[in-house]
């Protein structure tokens, strides 16, 4: 169930990454925590229990799709709309080398793949206004 202002969770191990793309879901109108890495995020997740999680792909102690793995196990947390966040994407198409589970991702309803680079607050405002509808839809 959405709060009346939503809460989003940024996990991301570069510090000024997760600051930026922090700042630009508040200027969107949300609530942000902060994880600095994968572990850290599931455990901030399942106690704070988001609305909606942003989350690199490459990090320390558990990747983004571990984060997910993590959370689709838990019911609490099984429809919590994710946004995977990485700069292997390019604009000539996905650099598919260590992603061999996106088969996976993209038949989850609840899962976005994006492009680092596409981080602006436009492209940023739309999709949390996307993602946060398929929870209410949920």
């Amino acid at each position: 169930m959405l709060r009346s202002t939503p809460l989003v969770l940024v996990i991301d191990d570069d510090s000024s990454l997760r600051a930026m793309l922090s700042m630009q879901v508040q200027h969107c109108g949300y609530k942000t925590i902060t994880a600095n890495h994968g572990g850290e995020g599931i455990d901030i997740a399942k106690h704070e229990l988001p609305d909606l999680i942003i989350s690199d792909y490459n990090m320390p102690v558990k990747n983004g799709y571990d984060v997910w793995c993590a959370l689709r196990e838990d019911e609490s947390l099984r429809d919590t709309p994710f946004v995977m966040a990485t700069s292997l994407l390019s604009t000539s198409g996905l650099m598919l080398g260590q992603m061999s589970f996106l088969p996976e991702l993209r038949q989850d309803p609840f899962f976005r793949l994006v492009s680092k680079d596409e981080f602006n607050f436009y492209k940023t405002k739309a999709l949390l206004k996307e993602m946060l509808a398929l929870e209410v839809q949920a």
